[in-house]
């Protein structure tokens, strides 16, 4: 819900905004150059208690300080209201832009009706609503959308976000070191482009994680499973070869003998059906509800892996009775 392409974002550490970010404005390739308390679209924000009147119950809402040039960055859709402007800031925060999850919560029935109003912020700070935007992921997506705020702060800017021309990103880093190194020579400038640290928000809460080690469990109980699975056909096949060579005397086709010899096999891998879907289904279930955006598991996702695991069953228990009820019969019964 947010545009987080070619957002360069460096991180100031303690150097003064204003004064770096109106060098980093001249830049060729620099569109616009904006500010942010702390790195939206990961796990980190601020919050405060707000509240309509002194009286009324507080909600907890997620902050962000920024200026007017950052939500542009961001390329946000106002649903009521308008933009900070930054002639209009005297130093002391007078002004709060809200999302409609807030709105709604802080009992506003349209974001129209919210324009104008004023909250309580922390019990003190009075700050009047000037505009409203449409919900977007200020979080990572295994987290709601919540309640969120932004306020007109630049004393409290950690992060500056330069919004770039993708074709000239090297000359810009190139440029904006330079211009780092005459506020700290000591320091290495610490940059990254938006979407990345997004995306190392989601390895960081160990998504990508979860992802391997479930991965490399599955290929190993599946790889398990067919080695037992062939074992036991292999040795079923083998002490019953004669039996199978005195049938196919008897007039038996190949076709015959591999159902003979397959079905205590698909009676087995029924039962294993009968007891996996559902233990797969609740344990899966379980596992989603960690996440507040995901999946269903559907008929058509179990249907899939029953035909894939029966499939794979099938396969590897025919390959052995095949071969036993295609051999010549009087390979095992010239002894008897």
């Amino acid at each position: 819900g947010i545009q987080q392409k070619n957002n360069l974002n460096l991180s100031l550490k303690g150097v003064p905004y204003e004064k770096i970010a109106s060098e980093i404005r001249t830049i060729p390739g620099v569109i616009r150059v904006g500010g942010v308390s702390h790195k939206l679209g990961t796990f980190a924000d601020g919050s405060d208690d707000y509240k309509r009147n002194k009286e009324d119950k507080t909600l907890v809402v997620r902050h962000f300080m920024v200026d007017d040039p950052y939500i542009d960055n961001l390329s946000l859709t106002f649903l009521a209201g308008r933009n900070f402007r930054e002639e209009e800031q005297t130093g002391r925060e007078r002004e709060i832009i809200l999302n409609e999850t807030a709105t709604a919560q802080l009992g506003f029935e349209q974001p129209l009706d919210a324009i104008g109003e004023t909250l309580y912020a922390g019990d003190t700070l009075l700050l009047r609503v000037i505009g409203v935007v449409k919900d977007f992921h200020f979080r990572p997506m295994n987290n709601k959308i919540g309640p969120m705020a932004f306020r007109y702060n630049t004393r409290a800017i950690h992060y500056l976000s330069a919004h770039i021309e993708p074709s000239q990103k090297e000359a810009v880093i190139q440029s904006m070191n330079a211009i780092w190194k005459k506020y700290d020579a000591v320091h290495p400038m610490e940059f990254a482009m938006m979407e990345d640290e997004i995306d190392d928000a989601y390895r960081q809460s160990g998504m990508s994680d979860v992802l391997v080690i479930l991965g490399y469990i599955t290929f190993l109980v599946i790889s398990l499973s067919c080695l037992g699975m062939l074992g036991m056909a292999m040795y079923a096949a083998q002490i019953r070869v004669k039996e199978v060579g005195i049938r196919k005397v008897m007039g038996a086709t190949v076709m015959d003998v591999v159902l003979l010899l397959s079905k205590s096999f698909i009676a087995l891998i029924g039962v294993a059906i009968l007891i996996g879907v559902p233990v797969s289904y609740f344990a899966g279930n379980a596992f989603l509800e960690g996440f507040a955006y995901k999946i269903q598991i559907t008929p058509a996702l179990l249907i899939l892996a029953i035909a894939l695991i029966a499939g794979l069953g099938l396969l590897i228990v025919w390959s052995q009775t095949i071969r036993v009820a295609s051999s010549n019969p009087t390979k095992w019964l010239r002894n008897e």
